[in-house]
């Protein structure tokens, strides 16, 4: 994404040659241009370094995060101030600002945008403010749109091939979960009939042998009982409110004090877990075991938000250690689901702090 933003900036030559050759500018005017310009395309390097994923989030979560806005609002300041102070060359750099729209943020913000521009570019030619030539940049607009909408296509393209891998797989668990229903149950519940039937026969004529059977019948129902709480217990998808329910009983037995502050918004008690939250659970599940296994903490702080969660301790910390299979492994499932994840230092830079956000 970095690169293909970058690519672009090859365009900004065009400002950069009309505000120094601009004899009607003076030096400080344009010297400020010329910084404002430098500030612009640095701000627009890190704006799409810190948003990459800001479209795959838009389309999967319908969400924009407020940095997000932060970033389009300072872009747009800058142009404006350049357009205030060398005037038409402020065009080209508005390109940029529809290009960061296209690639990163819903599309009624890129029909706002343009939209603005064209209005912008109309009235500076009716009223002979620009010449035709200076109107050139609104190509390099067409281009940047016809390859933002083209990208914008590939990635709704690729998240429907993954909701309908994801939709594949569902249909394979429930095939398997039918499957092992059948075989779990199937057996045993035909057994159980048939010894109930022989309870029935011989509880009067032999009540010692029907209460040996019915024994044996009480004994396999809750031996069936059983592997059908495993079975369910293992499809549960947890999310926060259950793995905090274990993680309360796991660490009150490892002697660890929980510390919960809950502050999200209240739901109805029978609303459906959605995907991002069993993702946060695993995430807190994760932690938890880590925090028994390896921080030696006597306190372990929990802090859950509608759109935040943090783990931390007063362990022993990080220590410098490597990234390993575990850390990687929440991250890539955190980001996968449109979040975003963090682990450092505590906020006192004792022990591990573990942050989702999304």
């Amino acid at each position: 994404m970095l690169v293909a933003a970058g690519i672009w900036l090859g365009f900004a030559v065009f400002p950069i040659v009309a505000v120094v050759f601009d004899e009607s500018l003076s030096d400080a005017v344009r010297t400020l241009s010329l910084v404002a310009i430098g500030v612009f395309i640095a701000c627009y390097l890190v704006a799409f370094w810190t948003n990459a994923d800001a479209l795959g989030l838009w389309l999967v979560r319908n969400r924009v995060r407020p940095r997000s806005w932060v970033w389009l609002g300072i872009l747009v300041a800058l142009v404006v101030l350049l357009a205030v102070w060398s005037g038409a060359p402020a065009l080209t750099m508005w390109c940029y600002v529809v290009a960061y729209a296209v690639f990163l943020m819903p599309g009624w913000t890129v029909g706002v945008l343009t939209g603005t521009a064209v209005v912008a570019v109309i009235t500076a030619l009716m009223r002979g403010a620009m010449d035709g030539v200076e109107a050139l940049p609104l190509i390099g607009m067409a281009l940047v749109l016809v390859f933002g909408f083209v990208a914008r296509s590939e990635t709704r393209r690729d998240i429907e091939a993954a909701r309908a891998r994801d939709a594949a797989a569902r249909l394979g668990e429930r095939e398997r979960i039918a499957s092992d229903v059948h075989d779990l149950l199937g057996q045993s519940l035909t057994v159980m009939a048939m010894k109930a039937e022989l309870v029935e026969r011989l509880v009067d004529t032999d009540p010692q042998v029907a209460r040996a059977q019915a024994r044996e019948l009480h004994d396999m129902s809750r031996e069936s009982l059983s592997q059908i709480r495993a079975l369910v217990g293992g499809l549960q998808g947890h999310g926060v409110d259950g793995r905090l329910a274990e993680a309360r009983v796991a660490l009150r037995a490892a002697g660890i004090d929980l510390v919960v502050q809950d502050t999200r918004a209240s739901r109805p008690p029978d609303a459906e877990t959605d995907a991002f939250d069993v993702v946060r659970g695993w995430v807190l599940r994760e932690s938890v075991t880590n925090v028994i296994r390896h921080s030696g903490a006597a306190t372990c702080t929990i802090d859950v938000a509608d759109e935040r969660l943090r783990i931390s301790d007063d362990g022993v910390g990080l220590q410098d250690a490597a990234e390993g299979e575990g850390r990687a492994g929440m991250r890539r499932r955190v980001e996968a689901a449109g979040g975003e994840f963090w682990i450092g230092p505590g906020s006192d830079g004792r022990g591990v702090a573990v942050v989702v956000t999304g």
